[in-house]
């Protein structure tokens, strides 16, 4: 059973001049319930403090690395799929861009506020994933792909992609503009299929198919050049190949040697 809750999010501006805050209502899993977290980004640095001391901070931290969390910015209305992502959409392209510039004046301030996802439940229960406990680092090591079972057609005709793709895929094309982002997908229908190894090459050799078979996304980094203060950033097959050369890497593994930090 799914409540709304009180959320506070508490996020400093690039220049840290000021502190803007925001209260807003939006449904949580269940084990964030009992507790409103109060989130602190500044420099990139996450701190979150829950309100009841009964509830252990590990926990509350937990609650927004999971898949189930989103972060949507307040300029562009981009959601992000994970805290780090949006961390890093604050710092480059709301804080860039020079139309927003243009609006906001060159002190662009970027805000993230917590939305609740529900459409990633359905492809984690695909994966036979638990919502309440499965991140979004898990379920980017695992790399799976999913079938929307909600597009019209069959086989080829039908989208497939990452479940941060498909959670794209259902905004832009399975329901009308709504204040609550990724309402739930119509249960007519399966809402994502997962395929397996053998079925995605199969479906990779179709050049028809609708949507990206490979991870295209160009919001990958490598961890072991942001420790030396270098930025890497590409699709995650570059990343990859560029930890096995430059890195002589071996067992890679996301977060540990590479992440997801958006585009």
């Amino acid at each position: 059973m799914r409540s709304s809750k009180m959320l506070r999010a508490m996020l400093l501006d690039p220049y840290a001049t000021f502190v803007w805050r925001e209260s807003f209502a939006q449904n949580m899993v269940d084990h964030v319930d009992n507790f409103t977290p109060v989130a602190l980004i500044t420099n990139g640095t996450i701190g979150i403090q829950p309100v009841s001391p009964s509830v252990p901070l590990e926990e509350a931290r937990n609650s927004m690395d999971l898949a189930t969390t989103l972060f949507l910015c307040s300029n562009c209305l981009l959601v992000s799929p994970s805290v780090r992502a949006g961390v890093a959409h604050m710092r480059g392209y709301c804080d860039t861009h020079p139309v927003l510039q243009g609006v906001l004046g060159p002190r662009v301030f970027c805000a993230m506020r917590m939305v609740y996802s529900l459409t990633t439940p359905f492809l984690l229960r695909e994966a036979k994933l638990d919502p309440s406990t499965t991140t979004s680092d898990e379920m980017d090591s695992l790399g799976h792909f999913f079938e929307c079972g909600l597009c019209r057609g069959q086989g080829r005709d039908r989208f497939i992609g990452t479940w941060r793709d498909s959670l794209t895929h259902q905004e832009r094309y399975h329901f009308t503009q709504h204040r609550n982002f990724f309402r739930p997908p119509s249960t007519t229908n399966k809402p994502y299929r997962l395929l397996g190894k053998e079925e995605l090459q199969y479906r990779r050799s179709l050049s028809s198919a609708f949507g990206h078979l490979e991870d295209i996304s160009f919001g990958w980094a490598c961890k072991r050049c942001e420790q030396d203060g270098v930025e890497v950033k590409g699709m995650r097959a570059f990343i990859e190949d560029h930890l096995e050369l430059v890195h002589s890497a071996t067992n890679i593994n996301v977060p540990g040697d590479y992440c997801y930090i958006g585009e």
